[in-house]
This record gives C-alpha cells, sequence and structure tokens, in this order.
C-alpha cells in the first residue's frame, strides 16, 4: 500500500508539473522522484533495516506515515550527454537518466535545507531536517527518511538479468502464459515475487532455434551476472565494463571515443555504502541514504536486492556513519504502463521549494537555452562554497579553504576511503573495475 503511495504522488506530481509545460516535455519514458516521509516511524525503520537483510520480501511498508509524505523531488530522462560536450568547469550534466537526475536534485533540496541553519531566526533552523551535532557538523533528524520511485527497472544488471534460468523443460517452460495480460513471455516477466493475482501455465512447443538461443542466452547470462555494467553514449542500453586497464582521457573523448558512463544500478549500489550526499556535502553532514526503493515495472524483487546490495557484502567494516545500506524494495500493484518509440532527448526535473520545472537537453547536458543547470557540478559546489566557513563541519580544518572542486572532494578523506573500499569489493568479486570519467572535468576553481 505504501509502495503504491509512494507511485501515485510521484506520477501525480509530475502531471501536475506538466500541465505548464511544451506538450513534448510532458512525455516521459523514465520517471523518477524522491519522496520525503517525516514522523515517529524511525524505531521501526530501524527494525525493518535489521529485518530486510534476511529478506527483501517483507510486507513492512504499512509501517509508514502516508499522511507525512512529501514529494521532494521530481526527474525524467533516459539518456546521457555527447562526449564532445565534456565541460572542465563543471557546467553541464553528465548523466539525464531520471534516477540520477533525481539524486542530484536531492542534493540541491540538501543545500537548501542546510541554508536554513545559516538564518539568524531559531525557527528557521528548527525547519530544516538537519540537527546540529556537538561534535560539529549535522545529521538527519531521526524520523526524515527517503523513498525512491523509479518508473522502470534501472539500467544496468536490475534490467537485464533475472534469477530465474531460462530453460525449456516442461516443469519450468521457455515461456508461459500470464494469466493477468493473457499473453505468452518469459517466465521471469510473468512471476513477480510480490504479486499473487498471477498464474503461469506452459506456452506453445520451442522450436529447436530458440532452443539454441535460449542456451547462449543462459550461457551469457551466468557469465555476465551482477557485472558492472556501463551506459552507451548517445543510445540505449548498457554493456559490460571493459578490462581493469579502461581508462577516460579528456583528449582522447574529445577525438571521438566513447565517454562511458556508470550504469544506474552501480550507481544506486554505490549509494548504498556512500550515501546520496556525494563528498562535498559530507564535510557537513552525515551520509544520508533510502530507506526504499519503490520500481514501477519491477519483475523480481529478489534479483533487484541482489543487485544492489548483495554484490558488495565483502566490503568489510566501515568507518562510523557509514553503512552497507539495504534499503527496502517493492514493485508496485499496477505497473506502470510502457511508453514505445524513441526516447526524448530533454531530461526535466524539479525541486520542492523552486517555482520551476528545468528542462536539460541530455545531448549537450544545459539547459535548451544553453545555460548551465541548477544540478551542474559549477552551481552546486558553489553553494558549497558559500557555506564553508560559516556553517559547522565534521571535518576538521586543515589550512585554507580548498580553492578547486577537486580539492573539495579529496578534503572529504573519509568518504574518499570508502568509495576505493567499495570498488575493491567490486573487483574482488570478479564483477569488474568501476570507469572514471577524466580528471580533467573535476579540475576548475571554485566560486569563493
Amino acid at each position: 500500500e505504501f509502495a503504491d503511495t509512494v507511485s501515485q504522488l510521484v506520477t501525480q506530481k509530475f502531471h501536475e508539473l506538466a500541465m505548464g509545460l511544451a506538450s513534448a516535455h510532458a512525455r516521459h519514458k523514465a520517471l523518477a522522484g524522491i519522496v520525503m516521509t517525516q514522523g515517529k516511524t524511525e524505531s521501526l525503520g530501524r527494525q525493518i533495516r535489521k529485518l530486510s537483510t534476511l529478506s527483501p520480501l517483507l510486507p513492512l511498508f504499512s509501517g509508514l506515515d502516508v499522511r507525512q509524505a512529501q514529494v521532494v523531488v521530481l526527474s525524467s530522462g533516459t539518456k546521457c550527454i555527447s562526449g564532445e560536450y565534456i565541460n572542465d568547469q563543471g557546467l553541464v550534466v553528465n548523466d539525464c537518466h531520471a534516477e540520477i537526475v533525481a539524486r542530484r536534485a536531492l542534493i540541491h533540496f540538501l543545500y537548501a535545507q542546510l541554508e536554513l541553519h545559516l538564518s539568524k531566526r531559531r525557527e528557521d533552523s528548527e525547519r530544516s531536517i538537519f540537527v546540529r551535532l556537538q561534535e560539529g557538523g549535522y545529521r538527519l533528524r531521526e524520523d526524515v527518511l527517503f523513498h525512491l520511485y523509479v518508473s522502470t527497472s534501472p539500467c544496468g544488471d536490475a534490467r537485464l538479468h533475472s534469477p530465474y534460468e531460462l530453460t525449456t523443460d516442461r516443469k519450468h517452460p521457455a515461456f508461459c502464459l500470464c494469466a493477468r495480460t493473457a499473453r505468452y513471455s518469459p517466465p521471469w516477466l510473468v512471476c513477480p515475487a510480490v504479486r499473487s493475482d498471477t498464474a503461469c501455465l506452459p506456452g506453445p512447443r520451442v522450436s529447436r532455434s530458440s532452443r539454441t538461443l535460449v542456451s547462449s542466452s543462459k550461457h551469457l547470462a551466468r557469465k555476465f551476472r551482477g557485472h558492472l555494467r556501463t551506459k552507451i553514449e548517445s543510445g540505449e542500453g548498457t554493456v559490460p565494463v571493459r578490462g581493469p586497464g579502461t581508462v577516460q582521457t579528456w583528449d582522447g573523448v574529445l577525438l571521438g571515443e566513447q565517454l562511458v558512463t556508470m550504469s544506474c544500478t552501480d550507481k544506486i549500489a554505490r549509494w548504498n555504502v556512500l550515501g546520496l550526499q556525494g563528498a562535498l556535502l559530507c564535510h557537513f553532514i552525515e551520509p544520508v541514504y533510502l530507506h526504499s526503493i519503490v520500481v514501477g515495472s519491477l519483475h523480481h524483487t529478489g534479483h533487484l536486492s541482489r543487485v544492489m546490495s548483495h554484490r558488495t557484502e565483502d566490503i568489510g567494516q566501515l568507518p562510523a556513519s557509514y553503512r552497507h545500506n539495504r534499503p527496502l524494495l517493492s514493485g508496485v500493484s499496477q505497473a506502470e504502463a510502457r511508453h514505445p518509440g524513441k526516447s526524448p532527448h530533454f531530461s526535466v526535473n524539479w525541486v520542492v521549494g523552486t517555482a520551476d520545472v528545468e528542462v536539460i537537453d541530455a545531448t549537450t547536458g544545459k539547459r535548451s537555452c544553453g545555460r548551465s543547470s541548477r544540478l551542474c557540478k559549477h552551481r552546486l559546489s558553489a553553494r558549497w562554497a558559500r557555506l564553508y566557513g560559516k556553517l559547522s563541519t565534521r571535518i576538521p580544518s586543515h589550512g585554507d579553504t580548498p580553492s578547486m572542486y577537486c580539492e573539495a572532494k579529496l578534503g572529504a578523506r573519509t568518504y574518499q576511503v570508502v568509495k576505493q573500499q567499495l570498488f575493491r569489493a567490486f573487483q574482488k568479486a570478479g564483477l569488474g573495475t568501476w570507469v572514471r570519467k577524466p580528471p580533467e572535468q573535476d579540475q576548475f576553481l571554485l566560486m569563493l
């Protein structure tokens, strides 16, 4: 019930905002939003988190107060920037997939909440979702929880592979008849573990050529199951990361090499260790994690749990305030209808407290008017610079204020240590090497 409410809140908010958009921008192929709940649910939340390590398939959303739910960010999009538009001043948004933009929009929201502590009025700081810590810095109020909704399974391993093995025997047919849709489909598409209204009947006999295809698919599925994957520049879909020596260079990309961006599945897995806030905000706040993820077209919760959390089980002990987060996972009772046709080349975003819906050209990473997005590195880092030196920090100062964006990121030392720990865990599990963007994109001056 709560998962359905999250889905409805996000879609209703999008329809409300779309009324002020051009008809083309009101279209979307992938929609994402983050819902915030506030209320005395933290003790329950902690119990749920412990239980969810045993099984992700728990009807535990009912303990969350729907009346306190609020959509704080909204986004759409399925594209990434073209390599020719990469920018060394932080003026573009590289990845405009809906869930990635939603996370950047949440960072925008978190800055606004921290800025309330700059006010001299006590009521402003009391309205913030952050409370100040005696030892320095801030943390999220105990009753504040964030819930991510994505209309489609995140690109990468979460969308590609199923826990069901492809097979052609009669007990486990290669194709099943879904009683709900009356269509023949592979069994992993019609047997969602979170639904009970679907009955599967054996499909028609599979031809020899189909059996060969199924056998080949089984081999490939086993070989690359759980593997890190990258998005295809100027297209859709993902491919497994190349060898461990893969390095992106600035001049190489400008000369025509494809710009590589990690898949949404892998980025969400990263958030489940490092948090949503990124390196810069770690100067001020403790890591912020998702409490739940709701997917509109989720086919199998157990598989999503495996790729989101279980791949990094051997990460080892983490520093204080960091954790191996295991968010609650759920589908919805009525899956969102698939939107056929070519994906739009733009992305929209909205943040609570802002008057406008912003439209980004995903190919260029900038707004259609040519100006930079409020979610680009340059604009967000400018907000960080305005807070630095004025707000209490978690990280002791070791000299002057960083003058460059890359220096500010590296200054979050614990965050950087945990990030390397995560990358080593992926490598140790044989899942590939995380591919980084060329370092030149972070070597720009902060606006102090």
